[in-house]
């Protein structure tokens, strides 16, 4: 029950910090970021959900909150790359709309057609079943790790590290270092989280919310101060 507690404190405060920075947060493009925090609350509160299932010892349940999780989460991943693809000014695109709708209808495909099982335990923590990804040697789950955790935030980064050497604005370079400072540590402490625990306390990787929500919330930190910083 420790867990569902502190998912359902992240939750809480998931909510107060979406509702305080969408009032302070007055451009549109930086909104973008405040709706994948909102993402992200659904995504802490399902997984409650579906912890509180594990403890009933409802399988099916556990399978089913824990499906729609993934599904949110992989769509709050979509929304907060493609807002840091086209950072400093984020704007609507129709090929970004269709991206976004491909991956996931490739995720509801993996998650519900090619996932047999997920668990939920203090002794494994989140344990997923799928079948092998045919012609290759890697699961169907795998897969959608690779996409969605390596790969979309990956081609985000990059593309943001390449467009910071061409910056002029001074304030707006040092805001893109600072996030991509603050990414590279949000990749490093969930990788932590979800593989070198696992020996320690494995189902401490149900707690990765928490690692998301310090990004989002020193990404929004960095962007909302407004201050150039003078290092010299």
């Amino acid at each position: 029950m420790v867990y569902f507690i502190l998912t359902v404190i992240l939750v809480l405060f998931l909510i107060a910090f979406s509702s305080i920075a969408d009032v302070q947060l007055e451009q549109e493009a930086y909104k973008q970021l405040i709706h994948s925090s909102l993402l992200l609350t659904i995504v802490t509160a399902v997984e409650a959900v579906a912890i509180l299932c594990a403890f009933w010892i409802n399988k099916s349940a556990v399978l089913f909150f824990m499906r729609l999780m993934f599904c949110i989460l992989a769509w709050m991943i979509c929304a907060l790359s493609f807002w840091v693809l086209r950072f400093p000014k984020p704007s609507r695109s129709a090929f970004a709309t269709v991206i976004k709708v491909i991956l996931e209808v490739f995720v509801v495909y993996v998650l519900f057609y090619k996932v047999s099982d997920i668990s939920i335990s203090l002794t494994t923590g989140i344990t997923v079943e799928s079948s092998i990804v045919e012609g290759l040697p890697i699961t169907w789950y795998q897969l959608f790790v690779g996409v969605f955790a390596i790969v979309i935030p990956g081609i985000a980064f990059l593309s943001m590290l390449f467009r910071f050497q061409s910056v002029s604005n001074r304030l707006v370079k040092q805001e893109m270092a600072f996030i991509l400072i603050i990414l590279a540590f949000g990749g490093f402490a969930l990788y932590a989280t979800v593989k070198m625990t696992d020996q320690i306390a494995p189902a401490f990787d149900l707690l990765f919310p928490y690692i998301i929500a310090l990004v989002i919330f020193l990404i929004y930190w960095n962007i909302s101060r407004g201050v150039l910083i003078d290092f010299v």
